[in-house]
């Protein structure tokens, strides 16, 4: 008997635990040819950034909040840009991101299929 109740509240605890939890998402943009996990459909702001070389290029932020979290994604359009410019568009913004204060906990040259490219 004791043993059924038991087994009723761990079900119990598991259903409303689950049904709390928000389920995420795949949001993919096409135009953009992006995809990201989000907890949620995001929010989607037009916005500008400014390369190395200080063109401003076109981005867009995508925003989505799972209680107090917030979680966000820019995606810079660099078609038109420099190659040297997109070679070092990632460097670029890990110093940023350095520079107010963030830490990066990964950062290396990678290649996939031959195909070079920055982590």
């Amino acid at each position: 008997m004791r043993l059924i109740r038991v087994a009723a509240t761990i079900s119990i605890l598991c259903i409303a635990g689950s049904s709390l939890a928000q389920d995420w998402i795949e949001y993919v943009d096409r135009a953009e040819r992006f995809s990201v996990s989000l907890p949620g459909q995001p929010t989607v702001t037009s916005s500008t950034y400014v390369s190395e070389d200080g063109k401003i290029l076109p981005a867009r932020v995508y925003t989505a909040q799972d209680g107090p979290r917030l979680y966000s994604v820019t995606v810079v359009n660099y078609a038109g840009a420099d190659v040297t410019v997109v070679r070092g568009s990632i460097a670029y913004a890990a110093w940023n991101f350095r520079k107010r204060g963030g830490e990066v906990t990964y950062d290396a040259f990678a290649q996939v299929d031959r195909i070079e490219g920055h982590q």
